[in-house]
């Protein structure tokens, strides 16, 4: 006696029918029948459509977005304070003025204050992130890894503006706090993407030397450092090019102690547009230079 198929449920029966059997099970007498059982996710695309749609409604009512627009441009406001910020303060900019506090309340040193911090920033945690992402990799250090992956998960959870604010209560507004907000927040990142590439490395060379009675220490230096340090260094390059972004934001809360960052909240909060418009050309070609400088050593690197 032939053993009766079992019925699908209901629920399985509407999963067929928005995503389709992904497991094949199901048999087809013809291309047809087959053409006609085809997923049907147009309609949870429209549903999920709607849905938004009512949502931003629904927002709109506590937060009034079309309020923006009852508020005319003004157009002639707007033309003289985009041709001021489009003539930049030379003075300001290469700090040659004794009027407005010489070259170091200038935009050149500013951006150098704010460069040789994120360096030195970058370059702490490029270091300490070696030994924590060799430890969160869990082929090197299986169940273990757990305590410092979940340690490198906590440091970067706070972005560095928040860090940052956080650490002006234990040191002030000093540049030791811009670059230990900056070094903290890269130490977890930059430890993460460690541990990400050694457990995509073929580690071949390890097991031999492991077979061979080899040390872990030893094993380490020897097989997976040589192997994964040239795509520590361009993560760290690649690093640097953020910090660059970061550190200029930390001016806002730490103050001239962070480089260009604090000169220009100052600008800004001034109005003085052709300052804020020298601030912003040296904000421009620090990160220019830092990038294009970053990638080509990627490149020789990689």
């Amino acid at each position: 006696m032939e053993q009766s198929e079992k019925k699908p449920s209901i629920f399985r029966k509407a999963s067929n029918y928005f995503t389709g059997d992904k497991k094949g099970l199901t048999h087809y007498k013809d291309p047809v029948s087959a053409y006609q059982a085809r997923p049907h996710m147009w309609i949870v695309t429209i549903i999920c459509g709607i849905v938004f749609i009512l949502l931003v409604l629904y927002m709109n009512n506590d937060i009034s977005i079309l309020d923006c627009f009852d508020r005319p441009i003004p157009w002639n406001t707007l033309a003289t304070r985009m041709k001021n910020f489009f003539t930049p303060d030379w003075d300001y900019f290469f700090g040659t003025s004794n009027n407005l506090g010489g070259f170091e309340n200038g935009v050149v040193y500013n951006c150098f204050v704010t460069l040789c911090l994120t360096i030195i920033a970058t370059f702490i945690a490029f270091v300490l992130s070696i030994p924590l992402g060799l430890l969160a990799s869990h082929r090197l250090f299986g169940k273990w890894a757990f305590i410092s992956e979940i340690f490198l998960i906590l440091i970067r959870t706070f972005p560095e503006i928040l860090l940052g604010l956080f650490l002006i209560r234990l040191s002030g507004q000093t540049s030791f706090t811009a670059i230990l907000a900056l070094s903290l927040h890269s130490l977890g990142m930059i430890g993460k993407l460690y541990s990400d590439q050694i457990n995509e490395a073929d580690l071949t060379s390890m097991e031999a030397l492991e077979a061979s009675g080899a040390g872990k220490i030893q094993t380490v230096r020897l097989s997976v450092l040589p192997q994964v340090f040239p795509s520590f260094l361009s993560v760290g390059l690649y690093r640097l090019d953020i910090n660059i972004r970061t550190g200029t934001m930390l001016g806002i809360i730490l103050g001239k102690y962070a480089g260009i960052g604090y000169y220009f909240n100052n600008d800004y909060g001034s109005g003085d547009f052709t300052r804020m418009g020298a601030d912003t050309l040296g904000i421009v070609l620090m990160i220019i230079v830092v990038d294009l400088l970053s990638s080509w050593l990627r490149k020789k690197l990689v």
